[in-house]
């Protein structure tokens, strides 16, 4: 029996994707997407972040390569793959990826539109004039 292996994950470039072709001509890119999160520890919220490896193939290589750019929020929806890397040591250290099946290109949110308090200093107006 098969076990699961999926993942959704939603974040932003943290730097301009890798794109190169392998060996065999196949198109392969490389990012990492930034994943924030928050949870509570006692009574205080604790904000997060978590940086996740991403790998894509063939045409979504090309496009990933081609239209993404640093801070370009995604959505991908992939399986997890763990690889060995050997270190000049000689010791091998677990590699974890994500192998994107598909990667949705979002929409930039300006910070104004998520903070009222930024959209009203774009604005010029003052925060608390709205309480009148």
């Amino acid at each position: 029996m098969k076990n699961l292996n999926f993942i959704i994950v939603e974040g932003n470039l943290v730097r301009d994707p890798e794109f190169r072709e392998t060996e065999a001509g196949l198109p392969m890119c490389r990012f990492t997407v930034a994943n924030n999160y928050s949870y509570k520890k006692n009574d205080q919220w604790i904000n997060d972040v978590n940086f996740i490896n991403i790998v894509t193939w063939s045409k979504t290589a090309e496009n990933c390569g081609q239209y993404l750019k640093k801070g370009h929020p995604v959505r991908i929806k992939g399986r997890v793959d763990q690889s060995y890397v050997k270190r000049e040591d000689g010791r091998s250290i677990s590699m974890i990826d994500v192998v994107a099946q598909t990667v949705e290109f979002l929409p930039r949110v300006r910070r104004e539109e998520t903070d009222p308090e930024a959209a009203a200093a774009l604005a010029g107006a003052d925060t608390d004039s709205k309480a009148a």
